[in-house]
């Protein structure tokens, strides 16, 4: 799936989303684990190149698999990360709080991300979040709640506080992603055949965070228009 308004999908078509690390590199791989297989590793190795967990979440009567991708911080990896970045509709942002330059590193990894998706992609299209981790580590915390969550909001981007240790906020963390992102590649998917939408609006410049979004014809309905359908559609998904 692209960073680009895709073509119609189906809700079997699986989700992809990855998670970069602007601290230590086990962390993601402790945040998958517990996520997917739900237990902790508190020995987990480094990530080398890219990790991989998969997990499967019911929507009504189908099934979607969601394919979750931990990419490895070290510069020697930057080309096995590019590979994965335009491909993607989550990215999970993950440092951590008690240490402060896991946290000034987050700014660097977007910058990253840009650079490797080129003028023609949209990252308004993926959907970000960001993850402070090892909040049981209250004694060591150097970056407040405050301070991550409003780094994440002023961007656009979903804000959680986890532990992978016990697992606190992982699971809703990743439930949101999910969820949040599959309602934006059916969104983006009508989006590209709408009549209004064609002449008014970018396809690759929609308005704001998806939450705040509008339905073009909203504004002007027209008869028997996918933004229509598309509106009955998402309030019946969500």
């Amino acid at each position: 799936l692209s960073a680009r308004p895709p073509h119609p999908v189906s809700h079997g078509r699986p989700l992809r989303a990855a998670t970069l690390p602007a601290g230590e590199l086990r962390n993601n791989s402790c945040i998958i684990k517990r996520y997917c297989e739900k237990r902790f590793v508190p020995k987990y190795l480094a990530t080398i190149g890219i990790d991989y967990g998969v997990t499967k979440v019911q929507v009504r009567d189908r099934e979607i698999k969601v394919n979750i991708f931990d990419m490895a911080g070290h510069p020697f990896f930057y080309e096995v990360r590019n590979e994965f970045y335009k491909d993607t509709q989550g990215v999970i942002l993950v440092y951590d709080v008690g240490q402060k330059e896991s946290f000034d590193a987050l700014d660097a990894w977007l910058a990253e991300m840009k650079q490797e998706l080129g003028p023609h992609g949209n990252m308004d299209n993926i959907v970000f979040v960001v993850c402070a981790n090892k909040i049981d580590c209250t004694k060591h915390r150097s970056v407040d709640e405050s301070e991550g969550r409003l780094w994440a909001e002023s961007r656009g981007f979903l804000y959680f506080e986890t532990s992978a240790q016990t697992g606190e906020g992982i699971n809703e963390m990743f439930q949101v992603t999910e969820k949040t992102a599959r309602v934006q590649t059916l969104y983006l998917a009508r989006m590209a055949d709408c009549k209004v939408f064609s002449e008014l609006l970018d396809p690759t410049k929609l308005i704001g965070p998806l939450p705040h979004r509008i339905f073009p014809c909203e504004v002007t309905p027209l008869e028997n228009c996918s933004c229509l359908v598309q509106g009955q559609y998402w309030s019946s998904q969500s």
